[in-house]
């Protein structure tokens, strides 16, 4: 099935996988090591601006993710016709080569 779907556009299923990959790793670690690091600071008695610069970072990070998921929702109304186009083609082409 994915020889199938990268048949019909090999570089959007790799965008796609690439980009499912690294939203899923940077909400983990925005998640999860960001509130670490923001306590175990506090804690430590960090300076503010080192706090301010790692979160802002962070947040950075997080809307260049956001304009990935864009770029690939614009990408997507493109290359899911051409896919869908060539997966009906060929199944009508198998279809009518067995029957």
């Amino acid at each position: 099935m994915l020889k199938i779907l990268t048949h019909g556009s090999r570089g959007y299923v790799i965008y796609t996988f690439v980009k499912e990959i690294v939203e899923n790793v940077f909400w983990t670690v925005f998640s999860v090591y960001l509130t670490e690091w923001i306590y175990v600071s506090i804690e430590n008695k960090t300076p503010f601006t080192a706090l301010a610069a790692f979160v802002g970072a962070m947040c950075l990070g997080h809307v260049c993710i956001h304009i990935t998921a864009a770029v690939h929702h614009l990408c997507e109304k493109q290359f899911m016709s051409k896919m869908y186009q060539d997966f009906y083609k060929r199944v009508i082409r198998k279809s009518v080569l067995s029957a």
